[in-house]
């Protein structure tokens, strides 16, 4: 029945040196209920046939379940990479677990889609179907009370599996007993696909405060939620700012520590995270180091600003703008203007940024317009596009201030940052350039190096847009490189080198 290996043979060895079945059932019961990792141990090689393989990390995870077992902890955040024993030691043998210690205890459990959320429910129901698992504890099932993605066992308990994303009714978690009466237990709510898609993240967030808080049963039964960081504002972000108005206890374990030594050699070695590593930094950052955003910037690093003090002459001006509609919450809209040396330097000179009602922001885009003249202003096409595009240019007549109006289509998948590329390049080739003295700047560069995976991205979208719309400007009027040329420099010179044509031609 023992694997001779096994930690719970060895414990049964030693309280009984006799081999009396009665006793050893008994005792078998009384160690598993007393031992999370133990029963672990144990019903993972029978379920599966191998021994489960312990590391460090898993022991600090029971703990973390313990304190929520124990009634001491009520919200629960563990980051961990994927295939490191999170769903299994945190979703199929906890529940499994605290229905033998209480049947009657009710569990929801949800992961980023059904399919996943019912196979980890099968597995639980298969566990507790086992000869060795009915031979300590007989729970069955109510066979009145089963339908797809929800299964009750005969004293009342049971689970409910499905989609975060999806209808979670007809069921409730937790029971108000002393015994542990369940828990909501979220695992991935997030799809590694979705890391980008503001709809996706908002809707899952938005679901924690709505539909998913209000399926418990007391105030005491606990949410845990178990995933890989994917964004900044992925839902292990949202509840670590306080978007649900709780104290999250929060578990981080990382892939590989500030020493290089790997969390778990048995499931990578320095070779293989090396190469995880190489392939992907933003999979190496979220989903394996539980950090999307490093503090030095991935796709724009802090390493390529540059900043100015004194604006040079003969700059050519153009604006461009990232619009909102909603009024004090959801995205910012934001205003800024650039400056383009002949040489293809780029100076951002002045920015604007507010959650106001469209009036207040089309009133400071024209007052920018009217301080710097800019050649043209950009934006993105789309439902604000047609919405703001006959108030804004009405409101330019009544002001009498013009300044013509270019669109850009956001048509690709990953637009946000397919769109970037062309700001990105500029920026890493050293040609952008920051005022060293305004604050906006900072908010800026802020901005800048958490995208693509930072919470908001609007002041990214405007320098996209305007580098997507320079670009079209350049390639009509290519910069040509001054080589071994002496030639004054005055306007007309200036002027002939942004139109492409030699320095050298006689003027």
């Amino acid at each position: 029945m023992f694997n001779p290996q096994n930690t719970l043979q060895a414990q049964l060895e030693k309280e009984l040196p006799n081999e009396d079945p009665y006793a050893i059932t008994a005792v078998t019961k009384a160690l598993l209920e007393a031992d999370f990792l133990l029963f672990v141990q144990y019903f993972f090689q029978v379920q599966n046939g191998t021994t489960f393989k312990l590391n460090w990390h898993h022991n600090d995870i029971t703990l973390a379940l313990m304190k929520c077992h124990r009634h001491e902890t009520q919200r629960l955040l563990i980051n961990m990479p994927p295939r490191y024993g999170k769903t299994e030691l945190g979703v199929i043998m906890f529940i499994a677990w605290s229905l033998a210690k209480n049947p009657r205890a009710q569990f929801i459990h949800l992961s980023y889609s059904d399919e996943l959320a019912l196979d980890n429910s099968s597995r639980i129901k298969e566990l507790l179907a086992l000869d060795e698992f009915q031979a300590l504890w007989p729970i069955r099932l109510n066979a009145a009370r089963q339908a797809k993605g929800l299964w009750r066992t005969a004293q009342g308990g049971g689970v409910k599996a499905g989609a975060a994303g999806g209808a979670v009714i007809g069921f409730g978690a937790g029971v108000d007993d002393t015994e542990f009466g369940g828990a909501i237990i979220i695992d991935d709510p997030l799809k590694a696909d979705d890391e980008e898609s503001d709809v996706r993240r908002r809707s899952t967030n938005r679901r924690l405060n709505a539909t998913i808080k209000s399926r418990l049963n007391s105030k005491g039964t606990p949410i845990i939620m178990i995933m890989q960081r994917l964004h900044d504002d992925d839902p292990a972000g949202f509840v670590l700012n306080g978007g649900t108005g709780e104290v999250w206890e929060h578990l981080k374990i990382p892939v590989m520590d500030s020493n290089g030594v790997p969390l778990w050699e048995f499931r990578h070695g320095v070779k293989e995270l090396t190469s995880i590593r190489t392939a992907d930094k933003y999979v190496w950052n979220g989903q394996y180091m539980q950090e999307p955003v490093p503090d030095g910037g991935e796709y724009f690093t802090k390493d390529g600003a540059n900043w100015y003090a004194d604006l040079p002459s003969h700059l050519n001006i153009y604006g461009s703008s990232d619009y909102a509609v909603s009024e004090g919450k959801g995205d910012f809209t934001e205003h800024g203007i650039f400056g383009v040396c002949p040489d293809g330097n780029i100076y951002v000179i002045d920015w604007w940024s507010g959650q106001t009602k469209a009036d207040v922001w089309i009133d400071q885009m024209i007052d920018m317009v009217a301080k710097h003249q800019p050649g043209w202003w950009g934006g993105e096409t789309g439902p604000i596009k047609a919405s703001i595009e006959p108030f804004l240019r009405k409101r330019m007549r009544e002001r009498r201030q013009y300044v013509t109006l270019k669109w850009v289509n956001h048509s690709t998948a990953n637009y946000k940052t397919a769109g970037a590329r062309g700001f990105q390049a500029l920026w890493e080739a050293g040609r952008v350039y920051l005022p060293t003295d305004k604050q906006w700047a900072q908010d800026l560069l802020l901005q800048l190096t958490r995208f693509p995976l930072g919470t908001l991205d609007d002041k990214v979208d405007v320098c996209s847009i305007f580098a997507r719309l320079i670009s079209k400007v350049w390639e009509q009027s290519p910069i040509k490189e001054i080589k071994d040329t002496v030639v004054p420099v005055n306007e007309l010179v200036i002027e002939q080198i942004w139109k492409g044509q030699s320095p050298d031609k006689q003027w």
